[in-house]
C-alpha cells in the first residue's frame, strides 16, 4: 500500500453498500472478477462496504483477491452483511425491513463467520428446528429467507460480548425501510396510515447506528426542518437522537443501467480516517461528518490553505540535520503537548515566516519572549504548491491577546475600528459622520472668526465726547440765543423761520444720506459672501440616490445665490438712487434763497456767526452720537444673529451622533455578535486648564458643563464671573468650548444581546475572538495560541467549541490548546501532538522537537515503541496529555448513544 500523507480526518467518497462479485441474489455484473476489481480500483471511491445477503464468505474472499491484485492500493474495505428481517412496518408482503451489519475491517474473519453460523432463520426444517444460514442453497432460498432481529441481537452479544466491532444499519425509508415510504422518512409517517406500526418503526430507529437513504431522509433523521435558509428543530419522536443518513449505490452491476446503479455511481462524503473507528465518528457528529453533496464539501481555495511546514533540526542521524515536516488539515488543526514541547514555537514560526504584524510592528514588545525555529530553515508550503511561499498572510492571535484587548478600552476600540473598516457599508457611515463633524467644525470656526471680527469692530467703535442729552440741551440753548440775536439784527421773524425750516430739513436729509451710505457699506459686505445650504441628508449606502439629492441641492444653492445676488444688486441700485436723491435735495436746500439769505445774515452778524458755528459743531456731534448708536446697535444685532448661528450649527453635532447611532448596525448574517455605536463625554478638565483655582463660580460652571454640556452651551455667550489663569479669558473660553472635541466615539459590543461590559472576563475574551473572526472578510488561515487561557471553562465548551465547528468550514484554523473540550468538543479534524526530546520522552534520532498528527479516531497502543509519539494513537495522546480528555470523549460519545443502540 502506498503510504498516504496523514492530514487527519479528510473528506472522502464512501460507498458502504456495493454487492460482492458473487452476490447471493440479483447478480448482474456480467463480467469477470478482474474487471470487477479493476472497476473498484479505478473509481474515485476511497472506501467500500462489500455486501452480500446473510453471508460473509464472498466478501472476505473478494477483499483478499483485491489486496492480492492491488497491494499498493489505498482503498479500504468493510464487510457488510444484509439481512431480511421478519419485522415488517409497511404491512406489504415484500415489506420486510432490510438490516445491515458492517463489521470492523480489522476484525478476525473467523469471529464473523462463527457469528453467522450461530444465527437461526425464521423458517424451520421438517423436524421443526430452525434453519441455519448454511441451509440456504440457491437464490430462491435467499429471497424467501428472513430472520428475527432479536436473534441477531442475542448472537451478537454471545459472540462479541461487551465489544461492539460492528454497526447496525437500516434502510431509512422506501422498500425495506423502517418508515413505510420515502415520503414518510422526510415527513410524518403516522399520517400515512401506518399508525399501528409507528412504535415498531421508532424502536428500530432507536437501535440503528445510522441509516441508508438519500437527501430526502437526511433532515428527518437529524431532527430538523428547513424553513427558508435556516433549520428549525423538528424532533421525529420524543428524545430522538440525531442520526446520520448515508447514501450508497446498492450496486449489483458494473455500469449504471436504467435505475440500477453501477460501481461508483452513488456515494457519500464522509470526513474521517478510513478505519472502523473513523466510520464510528459519524455517530457522534452526524451532521458535520457526513455530506450527500455531489462535490467535495467545505472546499477552500488552495492559496488559503497551509499544506505543511518544514524545518531542519540537529539529530544523531548519520546523515546529519533532519528535516521535520508537519502536515495540516484544511479545517481545524489543534496542537497539543506538555509544557515547553514546541506547540507555540511551531505556530510562532509560521506567523513570523509569513511576516505577521505581531512580529513586524515596532509597537509590539511582547515578541521578545516568543520562541521560533531558525528563520532560515523554516519553510511554509501552501496547498497545491511544490515550493515554499512566504508572501501570503495568516491571521495570528497570540497567547493572552484576547484578554489584553478585553481589558484595554483604547486597544479594543482600535481593533473594532479596524474590523468596521472591512465592512464597506457600515464604514461608509463612519466616514460620512466624520466628514460631517469636520465640516461642522470648520463652519463653527468660520462663524467664530466672524463673531470675533464683529467684537473687534465693536471694540474699535469710538464713543464721541460728551453725552447725547447734554448736546441736545446745548443745542436748545444755542438755538434760543440765535433767535434772540436775530431779533436784534435785520433778520425778520419770517426770514428766521424760513431759514430754520431749511436748516432743519438739511439736517434730516443729511441723516438719511448717512443711513443710506451705511446701507451701501453693509451691502458691499453681504455681496462678498455666498449662501450655503445645509444638507438634511442622513447616512445612506445608496450612492446613486445620494448623488441625485446632492446634485439637486447644489443646483438649488446655485439658483439661490444667483437670485440673492440679483436682489442685492437691485437693492444696491435702489440705495444709490436714494443717495443721489438725498444729495440733490441737500444741494437744493443749500442753494435755496431762505438758506442762503439766512447764512448771509448770520455771517454779517459776528455774534450770530459764532452762535451758528457752535450750532453746527454741536449738531455734528449729535450726528456722531446717532451714528455711533446706530453702528453699535447694528453690530450687536449681527453679534446676536452670529451667536444664534453658532449655537444652531453646534446642535448639528448631536444630530449627526443620533443619526449614526440609529443607522449603524454591524451584525454578520446569522451571527450573534453585534457592533453598535455610542458616545461618551470628555470631561471639561481634559480639554481646558486655565480656569483659575477652585472657587464656587468656577466649580459650578465645570460641574454644569460635565453634567449637562448641551444645556450649558446654549447659554455660553452669557456673561459669567469666572476667574482665569494666564492665557485664558471669557472670549477664549467661548471659543474653546465651541471648537474643541467633547465626545469620543465608542464601539459597543454585544453578544446574543448581552452587553460586553456586563460579561465575565472569560466571556469578554471569547467575544473578542468572535469579533476578530466573525467580521473578517478574509478567508486566510487563522492561528490561535491557547485561547482557553483567556476564557472560562463555560465559554470554552458552550461558545468556543460551537464557534470553531462552524468557522472551520469557512477557513483553515491552527490552534494551540491544552483543553480537551477544545479538541474533542470542536471535533478537530487534525490533532498535532508535540514532544520535546528527553530521556523519558525520546524522539526519533533525538531531534529536539518532533510532531505526529492524525484524527481523533486514531487509536492504538504500542507500549514497546522506542519513541514516545509512535507509542500510542492520537486518542490515547489526547487522554494522557489533556486533563479531562477521557471525560471529554465520553461526553461527546454519550451525546449520540442511546441505551438501545449500546445494548446490541
Amino acid at each position: 500500500m502506498r503510504k498516504a500523507i496523514n492530514r487527519g480526518s479528510e473528506w472522502r467518497k464512501w460507498d458502504l453498500h456495493l454487492h460482492t462479485f458473487n452476490t447471493n441474489m440479483n447478480k448482474q455484473f456480467g463480467c469477470d472478477v478482474n474487471t470487477y476489481l479493476k472497476k473498484i480500483e479505478s473509481s474515485d471511491i476511497s472506501v467500500f462496504g462489500i455486501t452480500d445477503y446473510f453471508t460473509v464468505d464472498n466478501q472476505f474472499e473478494i477483499i483478499k483477491e483485491f489486496k492480492d491484485k492491488y497491494p499498493n492500493s489505498n482503498k479500504a474495505f468493510f464487510v457488510n452483511v444484509e439481512f431480511r428481517l421478519n419485522e415488517n412496518v409497511s404491512n406489504e408482503p415484500a415489506g420486510h425491513v432490510n438490516a445491515h451489519l458492517i463489521f470492523d475491517n480489522n476484525i478476525d474473519e473467523s469471529q464473523v463467520k462463527d457469528f453467522i453460523s450461530s444465527l437461526n432463520l425464521t423458517q424451520t426444517n421438517a423436524n421443526g428446528t430452525f434453519k441455519k444460514i448454511s441451509d440456504l442453497q440457491n437464490e430462491h432460498d435467499y429471497q424467501s429467507a428472513t430472520i428475527d432481529l432479536k436473534n441477531i441481537q442475542d448472537n451478537l452479544k454471545s459472540q462479541f460480548g461487551s465489544d461492539k466491532p460492528y454497526l447496525l444499519v437500516f434502510a431509512a425509508g422506501g422498500h425495506g425501510g423502517i418508515r413505510p415510504s420515502i415520503q414518510d422518512a422526510g415527513g410524518d409517517y403516522r399520517s400515512k396510515g401506518a399508525l399501528r406500526n409507528g412504535p415498531l418503526s421508532d424502536e428500530l430507529d432507536k437501535l440503528a447506528d445510522f441509516l441508508f437513504g438519500d437527501v430526502q431522509s437526511t433532515d428527518y433523521y437529524l431532527n430538523r426542518q428547513k424553513k427558508g435558509d435556516t433549520y428549525q428543530k423538528n424532533t421525529r419522536y420524543d428524545c430522538a437522537i440525531d442520526k446520520p443518513v448515508i447514501k450508497a449505490s446498492d450496486a449489483h452491476r458494473l455500469e449504471k443501467g436504467g435505475e440500477t446503479n453501477g460501481i461508483g455511481d452513488e456515494y457519500s462524503w464522509i470526513k474521517s480516517d478510513i478505519t472502523f473507528e473513523g466510520l464510528r465518528q459519524i455517530i457522534f457528529e452526524p451532521e458535520s461528518r457526513v455530506s450527500l453533496s455531489l462535490e467535495k464539501p467545505e472546499s477552500k481555495s488552495s492559496y488559503l490553505v497551509i499544506d505543511h511546514v518544514e524545518f531542519k533540526q540537529k539529530s544523531n542521524s548519520p546523515t546529519g540535520p533532519e528535516t521535520t515536516s508537519v502536515y495540516f488539515n484544511s479545517n481545524l488543526n489543534t496542537i497539543i503537548g506538555g509544557r515547553s514541547n514546541g506547540k507555540s514555537t511551531l505556530t510562532n514560526s509560521i506567523a513570523k515566516s509569513l511576516g505577521n504584524e505581531v512580529f513586524t510592528s515596532n509597537e509590539n514588545k511582547s515578541t521578545y519572549n516568543m520562541h521560533t525555529f531558525n528563520d532560515a530553515d523554516f519553510k511554509v508550503y501552501w496547498q497545491g504548491d511544490s515550493e515554499p511561499n512566504n508572501d501570503r498572510q495568516v491571521e495570528f492571535i497570540p497567547q493572552d491577546y484576547m484578554i489584553t484587548l478585553a481589558e484595554n478600552d483604547l486597544a479594543r476600540n482600535k481593533l473594532i475600528r479596524s474590523t468596521v473598516e472591512t465592512d464597506e457599508c457600515n464604514y461608509e457611515k463612519i466616514i460620512n459622520y466624520e466628514k460631517n463633524i469636520q465640516e461642522n467644525n470648520s463652519k463653527i470656526r468660520q462663524l467664530i472668526e466672524e463673531l470675533e471680527t464683529l467684537n473687534q469692530r465693536l471694540t474699535n467703535l469710538k464713543l464721541p465726547e460728551g453725552d447725547e442729552s447734554g448736546i441736545k440741551k446745548q443745542l436748545e440753548s444755542i438755538n434760543e440765543s440765535i433767535k434772540e440775536q436775530s431779533d436784534k439784527v435785520d433778520f425778520s421773524v419770517e426770514s428766521q423761520k424760513k431759514y430754520q425750516q431749511a436748516d432743519d430739513n438739511l439736517k434730516k436729509l443729511t441723516d438719511k444720506k448717512r443711513l443710506t451710505e451705511l446701507n451701501l457699506q453693509d451691502l458691499a459686505s453681504i455681496k462678498a459672501k455666498k449662501i450655503k445650504l445645509q444638507s438634511p441628508l442622513l447616512g445612506t449606502n445608496d450612492s446613486d440616490y445620494k448623488k441625485r439629492l446632492t446634485d439637486f441641492l447644489c443646483t438649488l444653492e446655485q439658483e439661490a445665490n444667483q437670485k440673492w445676488q440679483e436682489k442685492l444688486l437691485s437693492i444696491e441700485t435702489e440705495q444709490n438712487n436714494r443717495l443721489n436723491s438725498f444729495q440733490e435735495a441737500i444741494n437744493k436746500v443749500l442753494t435755496s434763497p431762505d438758506y442762503v439769505n439766512g447764512q448771509k445774515s448770520l455771517k454779517n452778524n459776528q455774534e450770530l456767526k459764532s452762535l451758528s458755528k457752535s450750532q453746527k459743531f454741536e449738531s455734528e456731534k449729535l450726528v456722531e452720537f446717532k451714528r455711533f448708536e446706530s453702528e453699535k446697535e447694528n453690530i450687536n444685532s449681527r453679534k446676536i444673529e452670529k451667536q444664534n448661528q453658532i449655537l444652531h450649527t453646534y446642535e448639528n453635532f448631536k444630530k449627526y451622533q443620533d443619526d449614526l447611532k440609529q443607522t449603524f448596525k454591524a451584525k454578520p448574517a446569522g451571527g450573534k455578535i453585534e457592533i453598535a455605536i455610542d458616545f461618551s463625554n470628555i470631561p471639561f478638565e481634559d480639554n481646558i486648564h486655565y480656569l483659575r483655582g477652585r472657587n464656587a463660580e468656577n466649580d459650578r460652571f465645570i460641574s454644569e458643563f460635565n453634567e449637562c454640556r448641551d444645556t450649558l452651551i446654549k447659554t455660553i455667550f452669557q456673561e459669567r464671573h469666572l476667574s482665569f489663569n494666564t492665557g485664558g479669558d471669557a472670549d477664549t473660553l467661548v471659543k474653546d468650548v465651541l471648537s474643541k472635541k467633547w465626545t469620543n466615539l465608542n464601539y459597543i459590543l454585544k453578544y446574543d444581546n448581552d452587553d460586553f461590559s456586563q460579561m465575565s472576563q472569560g466571556k469578554k475574551a471569547f467575544v473578542i475572538l468572535t469579533l476578530i473572526l466573525e467580521f473578517s472578510q478574509d478567508k486566510k488561515p487563522v492561528i490561535i495560541d491557547q485561547p482557553e487561557d483567556s476564557l472560562d471553562n463555560r465559554s470554552i465548551y458552550q461558545d468556543l467549541t460551537r464557534y470553531l465547528k462552524s468557522k472551520k468550514k469557512e477557513r483553515q484554523i491552527i490552534l494551540v490548546t491544552h483543553n480537551p473540550n477544545v479538541v474533542v468538543g470542536s471535533d478537530a479534524e487534525n490533532v498535532i501532538v508535540a514532544n520535546q526530546n528527553s530521556s523519558k520522552t525520546p524522539n526519533k534520532n533525538n531531534v529536539q522537537f518532533n510532531y505526529i498528527n492524525g484524527p481523533l479516531e486514531n487509536t492504538f497502543s504500542k507500549p514497546n515503541s522506542k519513541t514516545l509519539l509512535e507509542s500510542k494513537g492520537i486518542r490515547e495522546h489526547v487522554i494522557e496529555i489533556l486533563e479531562g480528555g477521557k471525560e471529554a470523549f465520553k461526553e461527546r460519545e454519550n451525546k449520540y448513544t442511546s441505551e438501545f443502540s449500546s445494548s446490541i
